[in-house]
């Protein structure tokens, strides 16, 4: 089980030792630190707002085209100018889901196929700080959003525990599915070790 961010970046590091090429590496280089002071000064300066709990997180580790699982836990797919340029490219007035972003005062912070996935601000009506995911079906279903919107976690660090522990334990479900149950049990139960609140339990078992 992955407890801490330490753990869950030795984690995802060890994904690079898979592959020679320093491009498919890239997206498991979860090292330290990441922005530096500049950084988060220009980023809060580019997205008013942005809480606390996610800058200090991405102070502390490089997030530009990191995958965690099936997760891209940045706004937009690899920078070359720096993590930064990617949180500011990823929430620009032409991404999908602007619409949302601004109707519930929301910033992109990771996608998986299908979603996006975002941190509430002072403003929203949910949570300073939290993780909101919005389904793409939302556009098929314009007239009931509530129902594409979900809570996925307090803090992003949070997110980022619960995604690399479920990667872990779905990687471990046999080809034939024969301990598909018990896993998803061991998932739920890693959810309550984790502390995470009863109430984001049924959109991460809808990913299991």
């Amino acid at each position: 089980m992955i407890e801490s961010l330490e753990e869950l970046q030795k984690y995802v590091l060890e994904g690079a030792d898979d592959f020679d090429d320093l491009i498919f590496k890239r997206s498991y280089m979860m090292t330290s630190p990441g922005c530096c002071e500049e950084e988060i000064e220009e980023l809060k300066a580019a997205l008013p707002g942005i809480p606390d709990s996610y800058t200090k997180l991405v102070e502390a580790i490089n997030l530009n085209g990191i995958d965690v699982g099936y997760f891209e836990v940045c706004p937009a797919s690899f920078n070359p100018e720096g993590m930064v340029a990617n949180f500011i490219e990823g929430n620009k007035g032409e991404v999908l889901f602007w619409e949302y972003m601004q109707q519930y005062h929301l910033y992109s912070v990771a996608t998986i196929d299908g979603y996006g996935i975002f941190v509430a601000t002072a403003s929203s009506p949910y949570k300073e700080g939290e993780i909101i995911i919005i389904d793409v079906d939302i556009y098929a279903d314009k007239d009931n959003p509530e129902q594409w919107i979900h809570r996925l976690a307090q803090d992003f660090e949070q997110f980022l525990l619960i995604a690399g522990n479920l990667n872990q334990i779905k990687r471990q479900i046999k080809e034939d599915d024969s301990n598909y149950e018990e896993k998803k049990q061991e998932f739920l139960d890693c959810l309550k070790k984790l502390g995470v609140s009863e109430a984001y339990h049924q959109v991460w078992l809808s990913f299991f």
